[in-house]
Parts: structure tokens; sequence; C-alpha cells
């Protein structure tokens, strides 16, 4: 994962020989029941200006993965890496988000079936900086306690929202553009075990 939006929890097998030795081949990836973004954020002050964060959409069947995500390309805030399966894998900086060869550059849209994406509307890969679980609207935590969950050896913030309200694409790229303050040490975050999660984005309770 780029930058500090994931930290190491525990060391783990790289594809390395036990003694360090690079003769190892790379573990295999992982396959998850997830669609991934990469979706372009404005590091603001002290980063570069835009990049890539990774996104795991992550959900049962009918969730609304693939639908929240097409709306996101179609919107020019993200560009499709794989839908409903992806392959994670372990890079040098963190878990990394790509499509299994076969499902490359393809999305199921209920209503149309599999449709090809444009070359433009997808990316290989991107390092993994969020997990958004799809959950029933009265499921979504109305200020919720900050969120990591364990990727490959790699805490990952974590937030739980609803596809299919319209505010979720926003509410994504609000809780990315606080990671990238937070890279930059740009909202003053304290360096403590939470600097990585995702907690309320505002204090307080609304009226």
């Amino acid at each position: 994962m780029s930058g500090r939006s994931g930290r190491k929890a525990s060391r783990r097998d790289d594809g390395r020989d036990q003694d360090g030795g690079e003769g190892a081949r790379a573990a295999p990836p992982s396959l998850v029941h997830a669609t991934a973004l990469a979706v372009r954020v404005d590091g603001g002050p002290g980063a570069r200006a835009t990049r890539d964060f990774g996104v795991l959409l992550r959900g049962p069947s009918g969730a609304g993965k693939s639908d929240l995500a097409f709306r996101m390309i179609e919107a020019g805030d993200a560009r499709l890496i794989a839908d409903d399966r992806t392959d994670l894998t372990l890079g040098p900086s963190g878990p990394i988000l790509q499509a299994p060869p076969a499902l490359a550059g393809r999305i199921e849209l209920r209503g149309l079936g599999v449709a090809a994406l444009r070359p433009e509307e997808c990316a290989a890969s991107a390092g993994l900086s969020l997990i958004v679980d799809l959950v029933p609207r009265a499921a979504v935590p109305r200020l919720p306690e900050p969120l990591r969950e364990t990727v490959l050896g790699v805490a990952v913030p974590a937030l739980r929202l609803h596809a299919f309200d319209v505010s979720t694409p926003a509410k994504i790229r609000r809780a990315l553009a606080l990671i990238a303050s937070r890279e930059t040490g740009a909202d003053g975050a304290d360096d403590d075990a939470d600097a990585d999660a995702i907690g309320p984005l505002v204090s307080g309770s609304a009226s």
C-alpha cells in the first residue's frame, strides 16, 4: 500500500526463503469476492498532486458492488480494477489489488449484462487503501468508531456504507481525502494506533 494508509501488523511470508534469500517464488494471489477500484484523489499540500487509491468494495451478491463501481466510473471518479472477483497480492508497501486475467476490463451491469469498459476506464492495479463493506442502510453507523482490518498482515481502514445512497461515492472520496491528508500530516493527526483508521469525519452529532 502506498504511503501510511496501512501498517504492517505482523511479519508474514512474502515469498522469500526463510533466511531472506532472493530465490523463492512470490506467493500466489488470494482471490476475494469483491470489486476493486482505483480512485484518484488530490493529495493536498505537500503530497503529489493526484494519485490512485485502491478501494475494495465488499458485500454479498446484490449488495450493489458493481452498481456503485459503475456510478463512480461514469462520474469520472474511479477506474475499474476488477469486478466481483479480485486478486490480492502483497507488494513491498502493502496489499495490491489486481484483476484475474479472465475478468480484466469487464463489469456486470444488472439489466445490461456483462459490459466491456474502455481502456481509459480501467486500471491494472492499485495499492489497497480503503475497504468499504456494503450493508443495508439501517446497518450504516451514524458516528462510527475507527475501524481497521488486517489484510495480508497490513492494517487497512474500513467503512460500512449503503451502496445505493446518493452520497456514498462522495463519502468514499472524502474518506480517501482524509487518508491522503494523514499521509502528509496535513490534518494534524497523532501517529498512534488509530491514525490509519477512519472514524467520524466531523465531531459531534447531527441535529
